[in-house]
């Protein structure tokens, strides 16, 4: 999601001002104006993206797959970074700290609802643990 001043900056263009009148409005250069449209419009393109992980920031999304990929040699799927994170393992991934596992957390939570009763919250390989 754009930041406030991304998402005003947003506004103000589609009423039809101008980056230097919008700089004018935000108290910021007219550079920085460009800077917050394309930061909005590339956070944008992440929201509408089919792949679930583009919703992720880029440090995390590339230390997902730095592990997943090349380390374990194993698929990256939500399943798989869903399992991690209950198992306690996703704290030990090289290059994510408390911030990215933060970031994971709600990522996580944000798909659980268009996934539908499916709880990705409970680890995969326990058949002990059904979905709800």
């Amino acid at each position: 999601m754009p930041s406030e001043k991304c998402s005003r900056a947003e506004d103000l263009r589609a009423r039809g001002l101008s980056v230097a009148d919008i700089a004018e409005e935000l108290h910021v250069t007219r550079q920085r104006v460009r800077q917050l449209l394309a930061t909005a419009r590339t956070e944008r393109q992440r929201e509408r993206s089919p792949d679930p992980f583009a919703r992720l920031s880029v440090r995390t999304a590339n230390g997902l797959k730095a592990e997943f990929l090349y380390v374990r040699k194993q698929s990256l799927t939500v399943d798989t970074v869903a399992e991690a994170l209950v198992t306690g393992r996703l704290h030990s991934v090289r290059n994510l700290g408390k911030k990215s596992v933060e970031e994971i957390e709600r990522w996580l939570e944000a798909l659980r609802g268009p996934l539908g009763e499916r709880d990705l919250l409970r680890p995969a390989s326990d058949p002990h643990l059904s979905p709800p």
